[in-house]
C-alpha cells in the first residue's frame, strides 16, 4: 500500500507533495509536472501507479474506477515498485481474455470497453493484504465474469445465475463489503488455466451450475474443487466422446437435410396438383366455348362458377404457401434445439456444429413464386366484375 503518498486527487489525476521523495523518481522518467503547489500525475496508459491509493479513496466511485483502470495498456506496462522504487516493465494477457468471456454476458449499467482490467496485476502481491475496497473490487470483477447477467445503478451490482430451470441473484454494493474470499482462485482457475481453446465454457458452465444448486456464495473453495473434479472427468472422456458426438451429428444433419429436402418436395407435389386443378379448370373453359373469344372469357368471365373457383384456388394457394413456411419454421426450430443440446449443454464448438448443419433457410424463390401467383389470381377475380362486364 502507498499510504499518505497521494495528498489529493484532482479526478484520475494524483497529487503529491513537491518533497515528497518519490518526486525525484517521477521527474527523472519524466513522470509527472509541478502546478498549483503539487506535482501532478496524470493517468496513463503504460503506468501503473497509485491504483490502489485511488481505489481507497472513500468519494470514488465504480464508474470513476472503471474509467481510471479501462485505459491502462496491460500488455505494455510499467509498475512501480514501492520497496525498490523502480519501474519493472510486465506484461499481462489476462485483460483480452477477460474481456472475451465477459463479451459473451449480458451487462447492463457499463459498457463492455469500461471493464478492460488484468486482475493478474490488480491482484498482484497477498491478495489478504489488499484493502477491503479492493479486495472486494476484485470479486467484482471476477463475478461479472461469471454471471450471465449483470445488472449495475451506481455502485449496486445484480448478478443473476441461470440455469436451464433454475437461477440464483447475488446482489453487492461496492464498499459495504458483503463479499466471501475465494472468487480470484475460481477466475484464475478459469482463465489462467487453458486446458483447450474451449476450456473456460466448460469451466464457466460447471461453476454456474454449482452457484446455483448451492443458492449462495460461500465455501468457494468446494464450489472450485467439485469443479475441478468434474471438469477432470470431462477432459478424461472428452476425445470419444467428441468422436461419438461427431457421429451423432452426421445423424441429425441427415435428419434435419431429410426434412428440408421432404418439405421441398411436399411443396412441389401440392404445387403440381394446384397447376393439375388449374389446368382442368381452363379445359373446362375450352369444352364448353365455341372457339369464339376463347381468352377473353377466359380471363373476363364474371360467372358464379368462375368466382367460386377463382376462391378456391386462391385458397388452396394460401394454405399451400402457409404450410410451406410452417415446415420450415418447424424445421428451424428443431435446428435451435440441436444446436442450443450441443453447444450449451454438450459443449461442442459453434465452429464445429456449423461444419456439420447449417441453419435451414426460408426459400425466398418459392414464397415469391406462391406470392405472385396469389396476387394475380385476386386481381383476377376482383378486376373483371368491376370493369369486363362493361
Amino acid at each position: 500500500m502507498t499510504n499518505n503518498i497521494v495528498t489529493k486527487w484532482q479526478n484520475t489525476a494524483a497529487i503529491i507533495d513537491l518533497n515528497s521523495p518519490l518526486r525525484q523518481i517521477f521527474e527523472s522518467k519524466q513522470i509527472g509536472e509541478i502546478k498549483h503547489g503539487g506535482y501532478y500525475i496524470v493517468n496513463q496508459a503504460n503506468i501503473w501507479l497509485f491504483e490502489e491509493e485511488f481505489i481507497d479513496t472513500p468519494s470514488h466511485n465504480l464508474q470513476q474506477i472503471f474509467d481510471k483502470l479501462h485505459i491502462k495498456n496491460y500488455n505494455n506496462i510499467k509498475c512501480f515498485d514501492y520497496e525498490t522504487r523502480k519501474f519493472n516493465s510486465d506484461s499481462k494477457y489476462d485483460a483480452e481474455d477477460y474481456l472475451k468471456i465477459i463479451s459473451l454476458n449480458i451487462i447492463s449499467g457499463v459498457e463492455y470497453e469500461k471493464l478492460k482490467i488484468s486482475l493478474e496485476l490488480l491482484s498482484g502481491g497477498k491478495y489478504s493484504s489488499k484493502s477491503d475496497r479492493v479486495r472486494h473490487l476484485i470479486n467484482i470483477y471476477v463475478l461479472l465474469l461469471l454471471a450471465n447477467r449483470t445488472r449495475r445503478q451506481q455502485n449496486r451490482l445484480e448478478f443473476t445465475f441461470e440455469g436451464d430451470l433454475d437461477s440464483f441473484v447475488f446482489e453487492t454494493e461496492f464498499g459495504k463489503g458483503n463479499f466471501t474470499d475465494g472468487l480470484l482462485e475460481i477466475y484464475e482457475w478459469i482463465v489462467n488455466e487453458q486446458e483447450y481453446s474451449e476450456a473456460y465454457k466448460v469451466k464457466l458452465q460447471i461453476i454456474r451450475r454449482l452457484i446455483i444448486k448451492r443458492k449462495k456464495l460461500d465455501e468457494l473453495d468446494l464450489i472450485k474443487n467439485q469443479a475441478e473434479s468434474i471438469f477432470n472427468r470431462i477432459v478424461s472422456g472428452k476425445t470419444d466422446h467428441y468422436f461419438e458426438l461427431q457421429n451423432n451429428l452426421k445423424d441429425d444433419f441427415i435428419k434435419i437435410s431429410t426434412m428440408t429436402s421432404e418439405s421441398n418436395s411436399s411443396l412441389n407435389t401440392k404445387l403440381f396438383g394446384w397447376l393439375t386443378a388449374f389446368s382442368l379448370i381452363i379445359f373446362d373453359f375450352i369444352k364448353e366455348s365455341d372457339g369464339q373469344n376463347l381468352f377473353g372469357r377466359i380471363v373476363c368471365s364474371t360467372s358464379e362458377k368462375t368466382n367460386v373457383l377463382l376462391l378456391l384456388l386462391i385458397m388452396a394457394l394460401l394454405i399451400i404457401m402457409i404450410m410451406f413456411n410452417l415446415d420450415i419454421r418447424n424445421i428451424r426450430k428443431q435446428y435451435q434445439c440441436l444446436r442450443d443440446l450441443y453447444v450449451n449443454q454438450m459443449f461442442i464448438s459453434k465452429e464445429d456444429f456449423n461444419k456439420f448443419i447449417k441453419k435451414p433457410l426460408y426459400r425466398n424463390m418459392y414464397n415469391l413464386l406462391l406470392l405472385s401467383l396469389l396476387i394475380i389470381l385476386v386481381i383476377r377475380l376482383l378486376i373483371p366484375m368491376k370493369y369486363c362486364c362493361f
